[in-house]
């Protein structure tokens, strides 16, 4: 029953009776013993890889946690009483970083369940081992369902918490990337003559913002004109350097600074139709309105169906402020490339 010339060596007790005792259980057995007892330690082995694989996927989970709090804790206000001095930079850091938090603690929560429910199937498994082997193998429940099938969910939603957990880093990876350029380019600006602050742009009139959006986009290398008709007085054509043409629609509104300090306006989906419509009839690869306000969750929605750009306060304080290059346009310029 036992291959000499196998890789494996059965092992040698030194007690001669136990020697004994073993090798008259091997005698007995028959093949289907000896394949009987393969596949039921097989069962437990594959059940404690996939409780292998959980315990691995929550120490990721672990570390991820780690580094998250570790950058919530260092971009948060120093005290709750005292006036917020973090810039917009950091403000977004932490914002990143405790909404990655959150999804990790979600996902960190349910693994656990799964290893659980992983553990207590391998336990079930394994606690059958050194019973006689007339029992049934592969091993089942109390309803007849194989022990290691009811196993296979769990392996599978493991494969899908991996891909979950590469996309969150992945998207993190990349927000935290943006943000190093902002500041970058915050860094850059600081003292330019070219760099127009917020506070400049929130007491200008509505036709010295539209100037300032002609003036901004000359200064990034486009040809502009102004266009005729009815409306158009809040309207710059502007041309890249690679020939596409764009429509820019200057939106100002008050700005939350001054006395008494207002929150700024969003731009609603009525406004921003209204908008669209002025710009029915021109030729343009794409429509940007520029803001120094916001733009409400239906307007957003409306512009993506509509395949409009939207620039608000926080773009355009990269852009006027921080000198970086307009998004948008780098993206359509992107797609069309």
């Amino acid at each position: 029953m036992i291959d000499r010339a196998a890789g494996v060596t059965p092992t040698r007790f030194v007690d001669r009776g136990l020697r004994q005792e073993i090798g008259g259980l091997i005698g007995k057995a028959t093949r289907d013993d000896m394949l009987r007892t393969f596949l039921w330690v097989s069962e437990c082995q594959i059940a404690q890889e996939i409780c292998e694989a959980w315990e691995k996927f929550i120490s990721s989970l672990d570390r991820e946690v780690r580094d998250a709090n570790s950058l919530k804790a260092a971009t948060d206000r120093t005290y709750s009483w005292v006036p917020d001095s973090r810039d917009e930079i950091t403000k977004d850091c932490h914002d990143a970083s405790s909404a990655l938090l959150a999804e990790l603690q979600s996902e960190i929560a349910e693994a656990r369940q799964a290893h659980r429910e992983c553990t207590q199937v391998a336990y079930q498994l394994s606690s059958r081992l050194g019973q006689p082997l007339a029992k049934r193998v592969p091993v089942a429940d109390s309803a007849g369902v194989l022990l290691l099938d009811t196993l296979a969910p769990l392996r599978d939603q493991l494969t899908a918490a991996t891909k979950r957990l590469a996309a969150l880093v992945a998207q993190d990876r990349d927000e935290l990337h943006d943000l190093a350029l902002q500041e970058n380019y915050r860094r850059q600006c600081a003292g330019s003559s070219s760099s127009v602050p917020m506070n400049g742009i929130d007491s200008m009139s509505p036709s010295e913002f539209i100037s300032l959006v002609e003036t901004l986009l000359q200064r990034d290398g486009f040809q502009t004109a102004l266009p005729g008709g009815t409306g158009a007085e809040f309207l710059v054509s502007a041309t890249c350097p690679r020939g596409h043409t764009f429509l820019f629609n200057g939106h100002h509104v008050r700005g939350p600074h001054g006395w008494k300090p207002e929150p700024a306006v969003q731009i609603s989906a009525p406004s921003l139709h209204s908008l669209h419509l002025l710009a029915e009839g021109r030729t343009y690869d794409g429509f940007v309105v520029v803001t120094n306000g916001g733009f409400s969750e239906p307007a957003r929605r409306y512009a993506n169906e509509h395949d409009m750009c939207l620039l608000n306060r926080r773009g355009l304080r990269r852009w006027a402020e921080w000198e970086e290059p307009m998004e948008c346009v780098e993206d359509h310029e992107r797609d069309v490339a």
